[in-house]
């Protein structure tokens, strides 16, 4: 893979066509803790589902006006950022890659340009993550700093005035 993150990552509206790719997305970041728990493949297909509807119904009653983009790399369908602007703040809501593409600083860059964007407006960035998660450790690389704790989530923000510190 070569070429600059500007040739190779581009972003576009998620659309209906997408719906697809969003569940086979999902299922990828919560498949890993639902195999521990020794289901069968029905009984998996039937939770998948479960909770994929949940959190959709969840993201939309709680972010309606949330922008969501799918991340393509290489012209290949990767991920989805869903923000949510409320004026003073930018929330972070998801920022989910598929396995293939997680580990190779993508979603580094894809927060950088977030925090870029947030400093231009002087607006915070505001994240959750679930505690043990190991992107808090990028969160933190990248000037964000915990400011609440209610298990089993971890409240980060990033602040502009500070460059990043609360």
């Amino acid at each position: 893979m070569t070429g600059s993150f500007e040739e190779r990552v581009r972003l576009r509206p998620a659309g209906p066509d997408d719906e697809g790719f969003l569940r086979e997305l999902h299922a990828s970041t919560i498949l890993p803790e639902i195999a521990l728990m020794g289901l069968d493949a029905g009984q998996t297909q039937l939770l998948l589902e479960q909770q994929y509807q949940a959190r959709k119904s969840t993201y939309l009653s709680h972010y309606p006006d949330a922008t969501y983009v799918i991340i393509e790399i290489d012209r290949n369908i990767a991920g989805l950022q869903c923000t949510n602007d409320s004026g003073e703040q930018i929330l972070l809501v998801d920022l989910a890659l598929l396995p293939q593409y997680r580990n190779q600083g993508i979603g580094s860059q894809l927060l950088t340009r977030l925090i870029d964007n947030a400093r231009d407006q002087q607006k915070r960035v505001v994240l959750h993550v679930l505690a043990g998660n190991p992107a808090q450790r990028l969160y933190e690389r990248l000037g964000f700093r915990v400011t609440e704790t209610t298990p089993p989530y971890i409240r980060m923000e990033w602040h502009p005035a500070t460059d990043g510190n609360p």
